[in-house]
């Protein structure tokens, strides 16, 4: 949260805590968008394209860059001082 303006979370349909998790962390920053997957489309990745695609086009739209991770990854915080430093966010 600290490099971004704005957080994108594309939510696909679940019956899990996913979203009061999410919301539960009470930033304005934090926009979610529902979402729901295409099944048919799985084979070679193209669901997960399908579903970057509708993250991307929900940021806003005086956004200069973006910094895409899905929910399996992550940023440890000892590499905000670098990505700070390479985006000029200083």
């Amino acid at each position: 949260m600290p490099i971004c303006d704005e957080f994108i979370v594309a939510l696909g349909n679940s019956d899990d805590d996913t979203e009061k998790l999410v919301r539960a962390i009470d930033s304005p920053k934090i926009k979610i968008i529902n979402t729901v997957w295409d099944e048919t489309i799985r084979e070679g990745g193209a669901v997960f394209a399908a579903e970057t695609d509708k993250a991307f086009a929900a940021i806003s739209p005086d956004v200069d860059w973006a910094f895409y991770i899905r929910g399996d990854e992550c940023v440890h915080e000892k590499y905000l001082p670098t990505i700070k430093k390479k985006w000029k966010i200083i």
